[in-house]
């Protein structure tokens, strides 16, 4: 429960920022790509946004890893946050996986918005 607070948290400064809708779409984007569908609205909050992504991110971990691992390698995400026994018992490794995707494309979006913030 304390990593989604800090996820919300962070996701929270990012809609202040009107940056929210981006940051849905790149996310969007980044799955797609990697073959993966993935059901966020463009008008999600935050709250739903992790909903739906902890859900997507169990799910390819009990049941397709290599396209995980596809996605995490588009994002650019290092493969060295985890811990073979946190893939066997991935109720913290999700949190993590999420955390390290929103890091990283909040700072895509940072770059690419960077002289508007």
């Amino acid at each position: 429960m304390k990593g989604n607070y800090k996820i919300i948290n962070v996701l929270s400064e990012i809609q202040k920022k009107n940056l929210l809708l981006e940051l849905i779409e790149q996310i969007s984007k980044d799955f797609s790509l990697s073959g993966v569908s993935l059901n966020l609205e463009k008008d999600c909050n935050p709250t739903q946004m992790v909903v739906i992504l902890k859900e997507k991110i169990n799910s390819l971990l009990k049941g397709d890893f290599s396209k995980l691992l596809s996605i995490l390698y588009r994002i650019d995400v290092p493969e060295n946050i985890w811990n073979k026994e946190e893939v066997i018992n991935n109720t913290a490794l999700t949190d993590k996986i999420i955390f390290q995707i929103l890091q990283k494309e909040i700072q895509k979006i940072y770059f690419r918005n960077k002289n508007l913030l």
